[in-house]
């Protein structure tokens, strides 16, 4: 039966939509955007209280600003809880018994304190959400995996994220403060730009135990291209790295490219190592979404709305946020050109609206080809992204910077040919198995489709379908052999 609001829950319901107004604002006027960042950094956890009422983790957030989860009404599972503290999480993720294997002593703290924050359900997340995962399932003789967020100047298990995320028995188990000793490691793949302020005390304490601590660089485009942000460096990313570099022991990158562009700044910059050279590596990230049998609903197919397309046109299907550095206008302009020259073309853009996007947006949203050649999805389901790869001719990578590439690959599991801007880190991913272009106007790129769709015609077009990946599961045992002592032989 239907029950009328208390007044708080309207006050917070009018907080949270003012909040989300002034956020949308902000973004888009750099210099609001640089005072609200600064006072984000001078009041961290005020500012993490107020992302996560924009964009709340929902369902699996198991604490938010710092604050520790409330309990679960689920009644605890006590063969769970004893599992768990005996062998951790494997054996509950992986459903099966631990009969005749010795309880691990030695701890992987795999920090999430950004994601336990704030799930905005972006790029990095999905990555911290999938190879923590994949991480805590490997069979790792004597390592058990636990998964930690900072809170009140210390680390604590994040027990109750974890078993509602993973989707657990209830363990009835309060997030404790860790107990690490010497013998443990730190690991996160997560970019706690908020968060690095309250983890800098709890990271050196780690470091005065002997716990070694290791970091993902997911990229450095804020670095290089501050154009495509604020015209500065962010400060908040800026701070990440001096915190990083101070204590870290392993700087892992998500890509060689990424690693080599590390080393050649931090040759330049030598004043951000003032405890001297981390070991710096690579590995590449995982990808699933091909194996995953996602139905396919009328309802997707509807989703995508191209009155125009014929088995004859050329879709170009571009995924991922909406931010200057992707190329999307550059990839209008040239779609523009195209049309204009009466060329069978289509445009799926499947993306949320990220920063310094508001003419893109607007211009989407009023294009005399919305519907018809012109399809922007902004918050499409996993079935209609399934459909999109499915129905579309080509991905469209227009990236101008990129750290990895992940559509590259999910492209690649449904055998969807890749149209690539000529990146050191995309030949890597995709190697022989993309179509590359160079295009520093609409027209040249216009001039690079035009080619292609010719390619294409007569059966050239590089196919992707034989490219290499990864899956987190080996993803997370690349990790493991860069980061854990005894991890480098797996067993079997």
């Amino acid at each position: 039966m239907w029950q009328r609001p208390g007044l708080a829950q309207v006050k917070t319901s009018i907080g949270r939509r003012l909040l989300a107004a002034t956020y949308a604002q902000v973004q888009e006027r750099p210099a609001l955007k640089r005072l609200a960042v600064r006072m984000m950094m001078r009041f961290p956890g005020l500012g993490g209280r107020a992302m996560a009422a924009i964009a709340p983790a929902a369902a699996t957030s198991g604490a938010s600003g710092g604050a520790a989860a409330p309990q679960s009404l689920a009644t605890p599972d006590a063969q769970a809880r004893a599992t768990y503290l005996q062998w951790g999480y494997r054996p509950l993720l992986a459903g099966s018994g631990t009969a005749g294997q010795a309880a691990p002593t030695r701890q992987l703290l795999v920090d999430i304190s950004g994601l336990v924050e704030r799930d905005a359900r972006t790029g990095i997340q999905r990555v911290v959400r999938n190879l923590t995962r994949a991480l805590a399932s490997l069979d790792l003789p004597d390592w058990r995996v636990e998964p930690i967020y900072a809170a009140g100047g210390v680390f604590r298990y994040a027990r109750r994220f974890s078993t509602q995320a993973w989707q657990l028995p209830e363990l009835g188990m309060n997030d404790d403060p860790v107990r690490a000793g010497s013998r443990d490691v730190f690991f996160t793949a997560d970019v706690a730009l908020l968060p690095i302020a309250a983890m800098h005390k709890p990271l050196r304490a780690l470091r005065d135990q002997g716990v070694p601590l290791n970091f993902v660089l997911h990229d450095l485009i804020p670095v290089f291209h501050p154009e495509f942000y604020q015209g500065e460096v962010d400060p908040r990313f800026a701070r990440w790295l001096q915190i990083v570099f101070e204590v870290a022991d392993g700087v892992w990158c998500v890509s060689n490219a990424v690693a080599r562009e590390l080393e050649s700044w931090l040759a330049r910059n030598p004043q951000m190592v003032p405890n001297g050279l981390p070991r710096i590596g690579f590995f590449h990230l995982g990808a699933e979404i091909g194996r995953n049998k996602v139905a396919v609903t009328d309802a997707a197919r509807a989703a995508i709305r191209l009155a125009d397309a014929t088995p004859q046109s050329t879709t170009l299907l571009m995924v991922g946020t909406l931010e200057p550095r992707k190329g999307h206008e550059q990839v209008l302009d040239a779609c523009e050109l195209l049309w204009a020259d009466g060329q069978d073309v289509n445009l799926l853009i499947i993306g949320k609206v990220g920063w310094n996007v508001k003419p893109l947006v607007e211009r989407l949203r009023a294009h005399p080809q919305a519907g018809q050649r012109l399809c922007w999805l902004d918050n499409a389901d996993d079935a209609t992204l399934a459909e999109a790869y499915a129905s579309a001719s080509a991905l469209m990578a227009a990236s101008y910077a990129e750290g990895f590439g992940l559509p590259l690959i999910e492209a690649a599991q449904h055998g969807l040919p890749i149209i690539a801007r000529d990146l050191p880190v995309f030949r890597e991913v995709a190697g022989p198995h993309a179509w590359y272009f160079q295009a520093a106007r609409p027209s040249d790129l216009a001039a690079a489709l035009r080619q292609w769709m010719g390619l294409r015609a007569d059966g050239l077009a590089p196919p992707s379908r034989d490219m290499p990946h990864r899956s987190w599961e080996q993803s997370a045992r690349r990790v493991a052999e860069l980061i854990l002592p005894g991890a480098a032989d797996p067993p079997g």
